[in-house]
C-alpha cells in the first residue's frame, strides 16, 4: 500500500520504487538484510521508455508482497526439484544442446535440483502431427502438455518438457515455442524455431555467429535462459520492469532467441522472491 502522505517526488525516484517493490526487510535474517544493503551498487536500472515514468514501470512490476500471494505452492511443500522430460527424438536434442551443462547451470541459478528423466517421452498419433505452412512437421503443443501433465509429480517444484520438434497451439498461431499450465506448474518448450533465419525479423535479432561460439553452445546458453525464466514463471514470478533482470519483458515481435539478450541474473526484487520460494538462507 502507498502512504497517502508520501512525498510525490518519492514516486518518481526509481530506487525508492525498487525498495518499495522489494518490500520490508524487518524480521529478516542479517544475511538477507546484508544482501540487499547497497542496491545501487549491485543492480542496474532499466532504461526508461520514452513517454513513461518510473511509477508506470513500478505499476507493471510484480512486487515481492504480490508474489507471495500469487505463488502456486507454499514454501517447504515441494521437493525443490525441477523435473525435466525430453520429448521425442533424444538424439536430436543431444546433438543440438549441451544438456548436462544446462542442468548444472539451472541447479546453481535456481537453487533447485534438476532431475532429467532417463527415458524420453515418445510422440505418438495422439500428438496430432501436421505439416505447417512452411513445410515443417509439427506436434500439437496442447496435446504434449496434457501428456506431460499426466506423468508429472506435484511434489516437484515444476516440470518442463523439452523437444526438438516444432509445435503448434490450438488456434490463432501457426507455431509456438512453448506452452505452460501454470496451475499445475508444467510447461513444454521447443528448440525448433531458435536461430532460424526463416523466421528472423532482421530487427536486431541475435544470430549464433554473433556469440562467437559454435551453434550448440549458443543454443545451450539461450535455452538455459529460457528454462530458467519459464521455470520462475511456473513458480508464480512475473516480468520485471525496473531493473536489468532475466525477468525483463522481451521486445514485441522479437524472435525466440531474443531471450539471449537478457542477463542470466536476477534483480534484487526477483532474487528475494526466489529466496522465499525455495527458503534459501
Amino acid at each position: 500500500a502507498i502512504d497517502p502522505d508520501r512525498d510525490p517526488a518519492d514516486l518518481d525516484d526509481a530506487w525508492n520504487l525498487v525498495r518499495l517493490a522489494l518490500g520490508s526487510l524487518a524480521g529478516e535474517t542479517w544475511r538477507i538484510k546484508h544482501a540487499f544493503k547497497n542496491l545501487e551498487e549491485a543492480w542496474e536500472l532499466l532504461l526508461l521508455p520514452e513517454g513513461m515514468t518510473w511509477w508506470d514501470q513500478y505499476i507493471k512490476t510484480q512486487t515481492y508482497d504480490t508474489f507471495r500471494q500469487a505463488i502456486p505452492f507454499r514454501p517447504n511443500t515441494t521437493t525443490k526439484t525441477l523435473d525435466v522430460a525430453m520429448i521425442g527424438d533424444l538424439d536430436l536434442l543431444s546433438q543440438a544442446l549441451r544438456l548436462s551443462t544446462i542442468a548444472s547451470t539451472l541447479t546453481a541459478f535456481l537453487g533447485l535440483q534438476v532431475s532429467i528423466r532417463p527415458d524420453p517421452m515418445r510422440i505418438g498419433p495422439w500428438a496430432q502431427i501436421r505439416t505447417s505452412s512452411d513445410g515443417r512437421e509439427q506436434a500439437g503443443a496442447h496435446f504434449l502438455l496434457t501428456n506431460l501433465e499426466s506423468s508429472s509429480d506435484m511434489r516437484s517444484t515444476c516440470t518442463v518438457g523439452l523437444t526438438a520438434m516444432d509445435i503448434y497451439p490450438p488456434r490463432r498461431y501457426d507455431y509456438v515455442t512453448g506452452m505452460a499450465d501454470t496451475a499445475h506448474r508444467v510447461g513444454i518448450y521447443s528448440i525448433a524455431r531458435y536461430f532460424d533465419r526463416r523466421t528472423a525479423s532482421g530487427a536486431g535479432d541475435p544470430t549464433w555467429e554473433e556469440f562467437d561460439m559454435d551453434p550448440q553452445t549458443a543454443l545451450s546458453k539461450c535455452m538455459t535462459k529460457v528454462l530458467a525464466r519459464e521455470s520462475l514463471k511456473l513458480c508464480g514470478m512475473r516480468e520485471c520492469y525496473l531493473l536489468r533482470c532475466l525477468m525483463n519483458p522481451l521486445p514485441p515481435y522479437s524472435t525466440p532467441e531474443a531471450v539471449a539478450l537478457l542477463p542470466l541474473k536476477l534483480c534484487c526484487i526477483c532474487l528475494r522472491k526466489l529466496q522465499w520460494a525455495i527458503q534459501a538462507d
